[in-house]
Parts: structure tokens; sequence; C-alpha cells
């Protein structure tokens, strides 16, 4: 009987212990799924890839297509004063007693209607409706170049981002190295410290490097943290994507002039004048004021009671000129003219602001570029001091400080290469962005619909 018992319980037993093989099977074959989802193959991604990115995420850009839109809205606005006016009226009137004011002929009656088609044209106003069209004009330009500056800082903005998660990638890369190298000589000093070549002071030392180095790593995975946060909420791209690396020579920069010649092209100076052009159409606008208008009117009447009830239409010309308003038309021009005013002088303040940021990024980048040269040179130096005083160590012909001395200045010069090195690269990305050199790709094809 208890034979009989003991097949069903290990039959049982072997399906538990499948069915529990299964679930774990699943399970690591869900995370190995999940996993691959969260940290998929890393594609590279270059500034400029970025910065498309960073234009489909930021605000700025419906915001200024919004601007944009709204100034068309008004430019529409002014042009359909070019157009007649063509309206419909249908009008009811009762009266008391009126058939009494004209007895003798009867022609007013106590209730009156009549429809009408009313169609009204300006033939002249002073080319007040032309001069406010071409202000409209200026207007919506001005959106549009104050979009596309807005674009320019986002580029800069994305490219110090860009250029700070790749400069703190290779600090951390060139500290993890030099943490290694510190590690093999705190090794190395234990050894001769066992065998009394060494002295624990040198042993200390050699630890407090180290310490310093392993701190140095870690306010460096800091700053690399920030800047990864600071891309992916910028881009919308996730963190592990992988950035595109320094390239091997950076290009030395035409001559000044050569940059100095494109401030007309910037989207600032363009919208400045577009400022400027509006200020002055507007005041021709305000002008017209002063001058006469003439507009012609039409009506048809299908249906007309009382005295006129047989005239189908009318038609005038009507002239006004105008003679006092109390000044109104003055104290307008005075506005208009001071806003033309203001308008030069923010044209030439933009003018001068865009020649300081063209010459501070060219000679900026310059400095890098030489500085690049002469710390490529200090670089091979400092690594070869280092490994000659580690040789020298090792026959007692260097002390313990001079090859600590010595890892020191090799790590900083090599800190100060890389830093330099990607702060040209962000020194370029500046100027292109103060010259107006920078593509706005797919995002920006249909400017002249704008």
């Amino acid at each position: 009987m208890f034979a009989k018992l003991h097949a069903p319980l290990r039959d049982l037993q072997s399906l538990m212990i499948f069915t529990l093989a299964l679930l774990i099977s699943l399970s690591f074959f869900c995370d190995r799924v999940f996993s691959q989802d969260d940290h998929s193959p890393a594609v590279t991604v270059t500034l400029d890839t970025a910065f498309r990115f960073a234009l489909e995420k930021t605000e700025t850009v419906p915001i200024g297509k919004s601007r944009i839109n709204q100034a068309q809205a008004k430019e529409d606005q002014v042009k359909s004063r070019f157009f007649p006016s063509l309206s419909f009226e249908a009008n009811y009137l009762e009266q008391e007693k009126a058939h009494l004011m004209i007895p003798a002929t009867g022609i007013w009656g106590d209730k009156q209607s009549h429809t009408r088609l009313h169609l009204s044209q300006s033939l002249y106003e002073g080319w007040r409706n032309l001069h406010q069209l071409n202000a409209s004009r200026f207007d919506r330009e001005l959106q549009r170049q104050n979009l596309f500056y807005e674009n320019c800082m986002t580029y800069i903005n994305i490219a110090k981002i860009f250029y700070a998660v790749i400069s703190n990638e290779a600090e951390l890369t060139s500290l993890n190295k030099t943490i290694d190298l510190a590690k093999d000589r705190v090794n190395e000093i234990k050894n001769r410290v066992k065998i009394g070549k060494s002295r624990n002071i040198e042993l200390m030392a050699a630890m407090a490097q180290l310490s310093v180095l392993e701190a140095q790593k870690i306010a460096t995975e800091g700053e690399l943290t920030a800047a990864l946060d600071q891309f992916a909420l910028s881009t919308g791209l996730p963190r592990h994507v992988t950035l595109q690396k320094k390239p091997e020579k950076i290009e030395k920069p035409e001559s000044m002039e050569t940059y100095l010649t494109l401030i007309d092209e910037r989207p600032d100076i363009l919208a400045a004048k577009a400022r400027a052009q509006s200020a002055h159409s507007h005041i021709s606008s305000v002008r017209a004021g002063h001058l006469p208008a003439v507009e012609i009117g039409a009506n048809y009447y299908p249906t007309r009671d009382g005295a006129k009830k047989d005239m189908n239409w009318d038609a005038a010309i009507t002239l006004t000129v105008p003679i006092f308003t109390g000044g109104l038309v003055n104290a307008q021009m005075r506005e208009a003219s001071a806003a033309k005013t203001e308008a030069d002088y923010l044209l030439a303040s933009s003018k001068r602001r865009a020649e300081i940021e063209i010459r501070t990024a060219y000679n900026s980048l310059l400095s890098a570029i030489n500085q690049i040269k002469a710390l490529e040179s200090a670089l091979k130096l400092t690594e070869q001091n280092y490994q000659e005083q580690t040789k020298n160590y090792k026959f007692s012909q260097a002390t313990n400080l001079d090859v600590i001395s010595a890892l020191n200045t090799y790590q900083e010069t090599k800190r100060s290469f890389d830093r330099t090195h990607y702060q040209a690269l962000l020194y370029w990305a500046q100027l292109k962005a103060t010259t107006a050199q920078i593509s706005f790709n797919s995002l920006m094809t249909k400017e002249k619909d704008w």
C-alpha cells in the first residue's frame, strides 16, 4: 500500500521540480530580454545629431513657430484691407403716427423695412495700408530670425554639455590609469618596506597620493553624472549612448576678417535690421494720418419701403480730409520716431556684441590650439620623466618623492591636454554658431513657409 503511494508522490515531486525549473528559466529569459532593451547596442552620436534631437525636444522651436504664425496672421489682417468689404443688412422700423407727419402725401408709414447689400472699397488713404503691410512683413521676418538665433544659442548650449560629457569620460579614463599606476606604486613600496629598502614614510606618501587620486575620481564621476543628466534632459537621448570622440587633429581657423564678414548673416543682426525696417515703415504709416482718404461705396436694395422704394441701388464716393484730431497724429509720430531711434541703437549694439563674440571665440580657439601643441610635447616629456624616475628609484637613484612628483606632473599634464582639446572643439562650435554656419537640417527646411 505504501509502495503504491510513493509513486504518485515521486511524480508530484518531479512535476514540482520541473515547474520550478521552468519558472526560473522564464524569469532568466525575461531578465535578459528586458536588459537588452534597457542596454541596447551603443549608438555613436555626433554633436549635430544631438543638436537635432535637442531641437525636437526643446520648447523654443514651437514657441518661435507660434510667434511666426501670429506675425503671419497680423500680415494677413493687413492684406484684407486691400480687398473690398461686402455686407448684408436687414432693417425693420416701426414708428408711432409716422403717417401724420406728411399727411398730404402719405409717403411715410408707421412701419418700414428694407434689406441692403453694401459694398465699400478704400481707394486712397495716404498709402497707410501699404506701409502697414511692409511693417507686418518685417515683423514676421523678425520672429523668424529670432527663432534661428535661439537655435544658435541652443547649439552652443548642447555643445557645452556634449563636450563636458566627453571631457569627463576622458578624464575618468586617465584617472583610472593613474590610479592603477599609483596602486602598483603602493604595492611595490610595501614589498620594499618588508625587505627594508624603503621606509614607512614613503609608503604613507604613496598611499596619500592614491587617496587624492581616488577623491579626484569621485569628483569627476559626479561631474560626469551631472553632464549626462543634462545631456539626456536636453536631447531626450538615453544616457548610455556613445558620443563621438575627439578628432586626432584640430584644424586652424581662417583669418579673423573672414569670420567678421559674416556678421551681417547672423540671425540676431538680421532680426535687428528687420526691427529697424519695421519701425521705419510704421513711421510712414502714421504719417498718412495727415493725408486725405478716398473711399467708394455702393448699395443694392432687394426690398425697400417708403419714399425710395423704387430706388434699387445707389453709389457714392467719399473724400475725408483730416483737419484737427487733438494732436493725435503728431503724438503717434513722436512715438514711432522714438521706436525707430531705439531700433537703430539696438542694431548698432547687436553688431558690436556680435563682433565681440566672434573675436572672443576666434582668439580662444587659436589660444587653445597653441596650448595643445605645447601640451603634446609636455605630455611626452612628463611620461618619459615618470618612467625614468620609476627606473631610477629601483636602483636608489631617485627618492619616492621624485617618483610621486613625476606621476602627479604627468597626470596633471594629461588632464590639461584632454580638457584643452575638448575646449578647443567647444570654441570651434561657438565660432560656427556666432557666424551663423549651422545647418538646422530637416527642422528648418520649410523656412519660406514661415
